[in-house]
């Protein structure tokens, strides 16, 4: 292996770490589900009760937004390190080595750690979906303004 390929596989680790840390953080505040939010709304909430909703959901949303881009380099590096240390013709085996890995660092690891129950606002979840939208900012701020832009005239 040379040293590329093991700077590929140092990204390609911490591609998957933020996979399962934006994962975790995105299942933990998926405790109060859509159905649950939409009869609270019913209810006439306060309007800092309905801030908080909505806080909540572009933290959810941010999280998602910063897997599926961490989820894209690790696949994209684990496949192309696979490539070029086992054979160019196993590529099929590297995607589907990279695929497995995103699947147990991305979804099985997280679901095992996360709460079932409703966090608070303070609560490690909502800790660190804010610090990951942060460090993805240059990404999740233009998605959300166009997000908003877009769906201006439907609320």
């Amino acid at each position: 292996m040379t040293s590329t390929n093991w700077i590929e596989l140092i990204i390609a680790a911490i591609a998957l770490g933020t996979v399962a840390v934006s994962s975790w953080a995105e299942i933990s505040l998926a405790a109060v589900s859509r159905v649950d939010i939409r009869r609270l709304l019913d209810q006439r909430l306060s309007r800092e009760d309905a801030v908080m909703i909505e806080r909540t959901q572009r933290l959810r949303s941010a999280m998602l937004l910063v897997e599926v881009l961490s989820a894209g380099v690790a696949v994209a590096l684990i496949t192309a390190l696979f490539r070029d240390v086992v054979d160019a013709a196993n590529l099929l085996w590297g995607l589907l080595a990279a695929l497995g890995l995103l699947i147990v660092f991305g979804r099985i690891v997280p679901r095992a750690f996360a709460s079932d129950e409703h966090e608070p606002e303070d609560g490690p979840p909502f800790k660190v979906a804010r610090v990951l939208s942060i460090a993805f900012a240059p990404v999740v701020w233009p998605v959300e303004t166009l997000n908003s832009l877009l769906l201006r005239g439907k609320r």
